[in-house]
């Protein structure tokens, strides 16, 4: 398959850090059923949701089709509209440029039968050509006339995929290629970033022989097309199939790209989920539902986040090539084919937003249908039942704008962080009470704290927190500041007093969902005010997190779980599980009787837990 990233540039290895992850969308803008007015609706849904890098396939075999050194100025000239449409939109560009054409493929005899017409249709183009050179000139011509205008381009599509690669030797050969044109684009323009590998799922094995046939240095960044199948982003699968994991499959292509040195950057240029009516077969088949595609796609992007060492990612793609719901290409959109939108498309925004301002993605409205997919649920998230309606004990006259808040799976020595997205505001400050259910059926108030609204998402750590049950609300002052006094909780609530329910709240300890907490836990009650918006939420301290979705730390991940390991292992407890924290584990696996792997899943936290 073929996609196309938003939202990233192709960092030079030593800023890598510093620049913003990109995120977006494949489209297919080259194709001869794509004229000019289409062109611009996709790159404007794209742009709609924040989008801001595409992923294109262009062709070679397009734009070189007749003979070395004779291009085609009809195909030039569309690439040109879309480097200027999107530059117009602020979307940057990935190109992965591949295909040979008729008259420089190794495809046999039999196959190319002198490249009479209609020699596409017999995939002549999917070989590799005679002489990479040929490669690397084209490629290089490609490079001198678009320059910065374009963010990255990659060498070739899936080439451990014979219906994407055909080659006598695949590895001997794509290296060549590699080895040709990475020269060749840096001399065309020494500030271009040519990306290589673009793999068919997690495929660390063929990764590795890449790298034992010497394609270190000729790259800068390193792209794979992490798909799990039918399964959630989270699902670990067996050790056979680990390439068929996307949060398993990107650390193992990274552990080989360090094992061998390098620290280039990885790009994740396809993954994604199609809706077609095929279930219960093989799951490189199966289709999912629209609810859980949108799932899917938050908790990938949730998961990308995390790995610092991934500079973008395209999920694929903008919209469905086709009709025919048994077709599983004709269904991978975020699109349907008429335009109109999926599910996915909105929980691609919604990704987007949350990535540039460091809050997780919302969890969807609703659960995916279950025994679809064969993921993990979503994630907690609790959202008023009446959308953007004042809800249930609001203030007169406030201004209900939906607060959703999610609970991050907590326990001893761990903490309480409050996520949340505010639909409708954009910017201003929230206030987050957290109190705790003690015995006796109190509420106890812990303490408040102030986030800040960007792109309309927050985070707060509001407490260290033991097991039981907490009570969380969150209040919005629109854009003003916030009066902190009154949140700060009263004097009669501090210490080691506890309040006691109000009258009329039944007895499972805690505040019901909707209700407003009371005036005497918070010492002064919200006022009636337009842009004040509150909600409760509510939760166990047991709310799953990474490990329960049956997910794993492993390097790259950032989340409070890793501090907790951080912690138990006597090593710097930052939160970012590094190259120190995978050796910490790898010791302590080794002293308990484990699987050395550096990873941690549940028995190796069982472990730590234990100590």
């Amino acid at each position: 398959m073929l996609a196309v990233v938003t939202g990233l540039t192709l960092p030079v290895a030593d800023a890598q850090a510093a620049e913003p992850k990109l995120a977006g969308v494949n489209l297919h803008l080259t194709w001869g059923n794509v004229d000019e007015a289409e062109m611009d609706r996709q790159l404007d849904r794209v742009q709609a949701i924040g989008g801001n890098l595409a992923r294109i396939d262009v062709g070679w075999a397009s734009v070189e089709e007749k003979g070395k050194g004779q291009f085609e100025s009809w195909y030039l000239k569309k690439v040109d509209q879309i480097v200027e449409k999107s530059e117009a939109r602020g979307i940057k560009l990935i190109f992965a440029f591949t295909d040979s054409p008729c008259w420089a493929s190794s495809a046999p005899d039999s196959v190319k039968q002198n490249c009479s017409p209609g020699w596409g249709s017999r995939g002549v183009q999917r070989y590799t050509p005679n002489n990479p050179a040929d490669y690397a000139d084209a490629l290089a011509f490609m490079v001198a006339r678009y320059g910065p205008r374009v963010t990255g381009w990659e060498m070739w599509n899936e080439v451990n995929s014979s219906a994407f690669y055909k080659a006598a030797d695949p590895v001997r050969d794509y290296v060549a290629l590699v080895k040709a044109a990475y020269p060749a684009a840096k001399r065309a323009y020494p500030d271009s970033h040519i990306i290589a590998g673009s793999l068919s799922e997690s495929d660390f094995a063929f990764t590795e022989q890449l790298y034992k046939a010497g394609i270190k240095g000729n790259f800068d960044a390193l792209s794979i097309h992490p798909y799990s199948v039918d399964d959630s982003p989270l699902e670990p699968q067996q050790d056979a199939y680990i390439r068929n994991s996307f949060i398993r499959g990107v650390p193992a292509v990274r552990d080989v790209m360090r094992r061998y040195g390098d620290d280039k950057p990885m790009w994740l240029t396809e993954f994604g989920w199609h809706t077609g009516s095929a279930r219960g077969g093989e799951a490189w088949k199966n289709g999912v539902s629209e609810a859980t595609q949108a799932d899917y796609i938050r908790k990938a992007f949730k998961q990308i986040a995390a790995w610092d060492y991934v500079k973008g990612a395209a999920s694929y793609e903008l919209k469905d090539g086709g009709t025919d719901p048994s077709d599983l290409q004709d269904n991978f959109g975020l699109l349907n084919n008429d335009g109109s939108p999926k599910a996915a498309y909105h929980a691609l925004g919604d990704a987007i937003d949350a990535l540039r301002s460091g809050a997780p993605a919302p969890a969807p409205d609703s659960a995916p249908e279950p025994g679809t997919g064969g993921g993990s649920a979503p994630d907690s998230a609790v959202s008023p039942e009446n959308g953007d309606a004042p809800s249930s004990g609001s203030p007169a006259g406030a201004v209900n704008r939906r607060i959703t808040l999610k609970l991050r799976r907590t326990g001893s020595r761990r903490r309480l962080t409050v996520s949340g997205r505010i639909r409708g505001q954009r910017t201003g400050t929230v206030s987050v009470v957290a109190l705790h259910a003690v015995a006796g059926g109190r509420l106890k108030p812990v303490n408040t704290t102030v986030a800040v609204v960007r792109d309309s998402n927050f985070r707060a750590t509001v407490a260290k927190f033991r097991r039981g049950r907490w009570q969380v609300q969150a209040a919005l002052r629109g854009t003003g500041a916030v009066d902190a006094e009154r949140f700060r909780l009263g004097d009669d609530a501090q210490g080691d007093d506890a309040t006691q329910l109000p009258e009329g709240v039944q007895g499972d300890g805690y505040l019901g969902l909707g209700e407003n907490i009371p005036e005497q836990v918070h010492g002064a009650a919200p006022t009636a005010e337009p842009g004040v918006a509150e909600e409760t939420f509510e939760e166990d301290a047991e709310t799953p997190g990474p490990l329960d979705d049956g997910g794993y730390l492993a390097e790259g991940s950032s989340d409070d779980d890793v501090e907790l390991v951080q912690d138990a292992l006597d090593v710097e407890a930052d939160g970012s599980f590094g190259a120190d924290t995978e050796a910490a584990v790898r010791r302590f696996q080794q002293a308990n009787g484990l699987a050395v792997d550096g990873i941690v899943g549940r028995q190796t936290m069982a472990a730590l837990e234990s100590r």
